[in-house]
Order: C-alpha cells, then sequence, then structure tokens
C-alpha cells in the first residue's frame, strides 16, 4: 500500500536503542526520552563502602549528564532524575 494512502496514526514509529526511546511521530518530528530496561536491577556502590568521596559524586555527576542527553525536554528530564534519585536511596 502506497504511503499516501495510510492514517497519519499509522505513520507513527517508535523504538529504542540502549538508553534512548525513539519516535517520530506524523510530522515526522523526532521525540526522545530515557528508556529504561525492565531487568535493570539499579545497582550502584553503596554509600557505606570505602570507595573515595570522588566515586560517589562521578557517579551521581555522570547519570545526570546522561540524563541531560537523553531527555529532549525539561519536563521529561525532571521525571527522569526524580526517579534516578529514589534509586540512589
Amino acid at each position: 500500500m502506497p504511503v499516501e494512502e495510510h492514517d497519519e496514526r499509522q505513520l507513527d514509529r517508535e523504538g529504542h536503542f540502549l538508553d534512548v526511546a525513539f519516535k517520530v511521530d506524523g510530522s515526522n518530528a523526532l521525540h526522545y526520552s530515557m528508556y529504561r530496561k525492565t531487568l535493570n536491577s539499579y545497582d550502584y556502590v553503596p554509600f557505606q563502602s570505602c570507595h573515595a568521596k570522588a566515586t560517589f559524586r562521578a557517579v551521581v555527576m555522570t547519570e545526570l549528564h546522561r540524563l541531560l542527553l537523553t531527555n529532549i525536554d525539561e519536563h521529561s528530564f525532571n521525571e527522569q532524575v526524580d526517579f534516578s534519585f529514589c534509586r540512589f536511596l
């Protein structure tokens, strides 16, 4: 069936690659946000461990940087920050 005959709702395409979920809507606009795998165990270095303090700071800063890169807007970024920091505690 030629593309012109498809309903606009059928043109929505989405998928994920690594930790980013992509969606192309009917107007061909690209949207992306953080994708979290269902089997992710969220195992981080425990704060009670004997690692240097810089290790814990690096984990937090790296997570924030990753969230900035993988969320298209401030709303989804803030949702992911809230989710991530609940996992750290």
